[in-house]
């Protein structure tokens, strides 16, 4: 694949990632912490933040594994889905940690 292929992919992709957590910004955290549902997951499950992102986003994890060793190609709305939201965690994840940081 040549950069300037690979590099389209990866600003489709982000654009995509961007208009998402901007979207799900108002259903899954109307407060004014964007990570809310994160602490909130912690608190009621005893652990931190980060480990309740990280079972939300195992889920993903398992099926993006199913899909590679199904040998299947997923559909571009599977990929939107699945890897996108696995991106999304990542920003997410990046930003608790910074959010500890600065404590």
């Amino acid at each position: 694949m040549k950069q300037d292929t690979l590099m389209s992919i990866i600003k489709e992709r982000h654009q995509a990632c961007l208009s998402t957590l901007d979207y799900k910004s108002s259903i899954y955290s109307p407060q004014n912490d964007k990570l809310a549902n994160f602490k909130d997951v912690a608190s009621m499950n005893q652990t931190t933040p980060q480990n309740a992102l990280w079972s939300m986003v195992s889920k993903h994890l398992i099926a993006v594994r199913d899909m590679i060793l199904s040998g299947n190609i997923p559909t571009e709305q599977w990929i939107k889905e699945y890897l996108g939201d696995i991106h999304n965690y990542m920003f997410l994840l990046e930003a608790i940690w910074r959010e500890n940081e600065n404590k």
